[in-house]
Parts: C-alpha cells; sequence; structure tokens
C-alpha cells in the first residue's frame, strides 16, 4: 500500500514537473516565435489583406509585454481604394492570454503619424496630391483566401493614431487629424472616431476645422456620419453625412448641412464686399469625381441678415429714384433652390426682400462665363415719382416690372437702369416745375400774389 502511496506521489510530483517545464518550454516558444520574424510576417499579412494592401511592418522590439516598431508601409492593390499607407513610430501591448487562446491580440495600437492616400481602385487614375506606388497586382481568389486565414490568427483591438493626414481625389486633404480605429468584428472593415484636424478641398478657397466624425470603411466604401467641421476663421458651421465609394470609380453621394457660415466664403473674390450676410441650407453632392463636371451640388439656401452693396446699378437707381436706401439693401427676406456643376450654374425659385423697399423674384442661370436672367423686380412706389411708367404691377405694396440680364460676371448688363433713366429724363422738366412751385408756395406764406409758373412741360 505504502509503495503504491509513494509511486502516485511521485507520479504526481513528476507530472507538474512535466508540465510546469512543459508550459515554461511552450511560453519560451511562443515568446520566441512572437520576437521572430514570423510573427512580423503574419502580423503585417493580417494588417494588409484587412485592408488589401500590400504592407510590412518594420522589425519588432520588445520589452515585456509591450511591442515597438518604426513603422509600416503600405501600397494598395489595384482593386483598393488605399494607394499609400505611411506609418511611423508604433506600440502596442500584447494580451498575454492570446498566447494560450488565439488569435493573437494587440490591445491598444499607438502610431505618433500616419498617412493615408485614398485612390480610385483604377491603375491609370492617382491621387493627385501626392504620386504614389505603382499599385500592387490584385491578389487572385486562393491567394486571398490564405491570407484571410492567416489574418484570422491575428487581431487588433483598438489604433490609436496622434497625428494623421488622409488624401483623396478631388483633391482634398485632412491634416492634424487624431484618429481611434476598431476593426469590426467580422475583420471586414473599420469604425472611426476623428477629432480635431483642418480640411482642405480643391476649388473651395475656404479651410475647415474638423471638430468630430465618425466613419466607417468596408468593401471599399467610405461611410461618414455626422462630421462636423467649421471654417478656420469666422462663424457657423458645416455638418456632413453620406459615402464616398472608390469602386469602380470615385463616386459622392453626400449631404451637407450648412448653419449660419459667412456667405462671402462660398463667392468669388471681387464679390465678397458686395454681398455679405449669413447662410443657411442643405446641399446634396453627388457625382464621380474623375469626371469634368461629373459632380453636381443642389438644395435650398437662405441668408440671414444679407447686405447687397458697391454694385454699379444700385447706385444708378438711387440717383434716379432719389432714395440712398438703394445704395445698401438690407435683405429682410432671401432664399433659392440651386443646382451647381463645374460647368453650370442654375438659381431658381430666387425671393429677396428688402421690407417696403425692393422684391426679386426669377431665375439665373450661368454657363461658361455666360449668364442670363429673368426676374420679375418690385420697387416701393414712394421711390418712382421720379421716375414714372416702368413699375406698372402692383402686388405686395411694390410695384413690379421684369428686367433681364445677360453678359458675364465683369459685365453683367440689366435693361432696368436704362428704362429708368429714359423715364426720369421725361419727367425731368415737370419736376423741375414741381420743385419750382414748391418754393414759390413758401414764398407767398411771406408775399402773397406771387404768380403761378408758366406750364414748360417738355413732350417726348
Amino acid at each position: 500500500m505504502k509503495s503504491w502511496l509513494s509511486w502516485a506521489l511521485f507520479g504526481g510530483i513528476g507530472a507538474i514537473l512535466l508540465l510546469t517545464v512543459g508550459s515554461v518550454v511552450a511560453f519560451y516558444t511562443l515568446r520566441s516565435y512572437l520576437r521572430g520574424d514570423d510573427f512580423r510576417v503574419l502580423a503585417s499579412k493580417a494588417v494588409s489583406s484587412s485592408l488589401k494592401v500590400e504592407g510590412e511592418f518594420k522589425p519588432f522590439q520588445w520589452e515585456g509585454t509591450s511591442v515597438y516598431t518604426e513603422g509600416f508601409d503600405a501600397r494598395g492593390r489595384a482593386d483598393s481604394a488605399l494607394g499609400k499607407i505611411k506609418s511611423d513610430q508604433l506600440s502596442a501591448e500584447f494580451n498575454i492570454k492570446s498566447l494560450f487562446v488565439p488569435p493573437y491580440q494587440l490591445n491598444h495600437l499607438n502610431l505618433d503619424t500616419l498617412r493615408i492616400d485614398f485612390v480610385t481602385p483604377r491603375e491609370d487614375l492617382k491621387t493627385v496630391t501626392a504620386p504614389t506606388p505603382k499599385p500592387a497586382p490584385a491578389q487572385d481568389p486562393a491567394s486571398e483566401a490564405e491570407d484571410k486565414k492567416k489574418a484570422a490568427k491575428f487581431r487588433i483591438e483598438q489604433i490609436n493614431v496622434r497625428d494623421a493626414t488622409i488624401t483623396w481625389p478631388g483633391p482634398g486633404s485632412a491634416e492634424n487629424v487624431r484618429i481611434e480605429a476598431q476593426p469590426e468584428e467580422d475583420m471586414e472593415g473599420w469604425k472611426l472616431d476623428l477629432t480635431g484636424g483642418k480640411l482642405r478641398q480643391d476649388s473651395v478657397d475656404t479651410p475647415m476645422n474638423l471638430d468630430t466624425a465618425k466613419l466607417r470603411f468596408k468593401d471599399q466604401t467610405l461611410y461618414v456620419t455626422n462630421a462636423r467641421m467649421r471654417p478656420a476663421e469666422g462663424i457657423g458651421d458645416m455638418m456632413v453625412n453620406g459615402t464616398v465609394a472608390f469602386q469602380p470609380r470615385t463616386r459622392l453621394n453626400l449631404q451637407v448641412d450648412v448653419n449660419r457660415m459667412e456667405v462671402e466664403r462660398f463667392l468669388p473674390p471681387d464679390w465678397r464686399a458686395k454681398l455679405t450676410g449669413r447662410l443657411i441650407g442643405i446641399a446634396n453632392v453627388v457625382g464621380y469625381t474623375d469626371t469634368k463636371g461629373g459632380i453636381v451640388v443642389s438644395g435650398d439656401a437662405r441668408l440671414e441678415e444679407g447686405i447687397l452693396q458697391a454694385l454699379p446699378q444700385l447706385e444708378d437707381i438711387a440717383k434716379v429714384t432719389a432714395v440712398d436706401d438703394f445704395r445698401k439693401i438690407h435683405f429682410h427676406t432671401a432664399t433659392a433652390t440651386f443646382n451647381w456643376s463645374e460647368t453650370k450654374l442654375e438659381i431658381t425659385n430666387i425671393k429677396i426682400f428688402s421690407k417696403e423697399l425692393l422684391g426679386i423674384e426669377g431665375t439665373i442661370t450661368k454657363v461658361g462665363d455666360q449668364i442670363t436672367g429673368n426676374l420679375r423686380v418690385g420697387i416701393t412706389p414712394d421711390a418712382l415719382s421720379l421716375a414714372p411708367g416702368v413699375f406698372t404691377d402692383p402686388r405686395d405694396g411694390l410695384l413690379w416690372t421684369t428686367v433681364r440680364l445677360s453678359g458675364t460676371e465683369h459685365d453683367l448688363k440689366e435693361d432696368l437702369t436704362p428704362r429708368l433713366t429714359t423715364a426720369a429724363i421725361k419727367n425731368l422738366p415737370q419736376t423741375a416745375v414741381d420743385k419750382a412751385e414748391q418754393v414759390l408756395d413758401k414764398a407767398r406764406e411771406i408775399v402773397p400774389g406771387l404768380p403761378k409758373l408758366p406750364d414748360l412741360k417738355i413732350r417726348f
């Protein structure tokens, strides 16, 4: 009995020793694997497969369970929207439990800097802001399936980027952005939270500061949710929602909500001193970035606190009507519907009113440099005593007439001022007589019996 117990005791101790030795050997074997090149290659394959790029981590350096590498560089495949990725100074904490229960897991991957160049996934199109390497060849199905199998053995729980630069076709860019990214459960996409940074877009003069944005990148499509941004200078903000699909061509489908931004930021330089106010509106941005005139922006806009001034036409109207308020018009209501592309701008449903002074309704179209317009203009009857007969249609307390526009931004012609001038000239002699009679009326109060002036009205 004692012999049996002794053997059992020694056997149990031996088993424990073997298990302990086996665990130590397994630990150091896995530790050696993690520190070796095979694990670095596996990590590179996992990240590359998830992003559809060909990339590689630089050699890993370990300190306990913390790992550091100088960078990860990648170029996109021919079928990828990611043209180029370059990151520097990466560090992460390795989850020790994942040594025994795969997949291998990095709890937090911290990047000091990151640059991502989005491109249209075609070999003949490149990111405009910076040249990218020739795309890596698209993988065949068997090779892609093998990479996905390897990627399943490796997982990054979260990526934090201190300073990111992102470019996209258009061209446009986001700089100095902070990013927190997490993979989706199926490892087929990424969820990203962006904060801070400056946004720039070609053909838009105003740089924007990014407050926050939630993005999702999956199946070569970027889903944008509540991207809020503000002008780098001035007031107001802008909210963007929608999608940017990079395959087979880069296509935008975005909704932009503009809230009380200064309208002069959207105007050409020579108009910024003439029209001011706070712009409110919703714009839908749809189309392809690789085609001239392929982007269409349409929507409705409202201008608050609008002021129009320093226009020669307003100066002429003020002179003819003898009403100084026309030199600087304050709008109480200003709304319109617009449809813009690179080749054409159409503004319809124009409704502009300056209380008890002016009203404008109609349509303006610009094709290339040429502008045409068909407007109804209304003016208070009190302003028309010097130029009667031009505004003849009474409505909403104003007298209205039709005005036609033609020409270019720098040489815009309208047919209203000539008609007002002609009417004023016709009425000028009688106006002079009326003024003289007013003076005589004042004189008669002092010297009774002064005669009336003769009829000097000139007929045209």
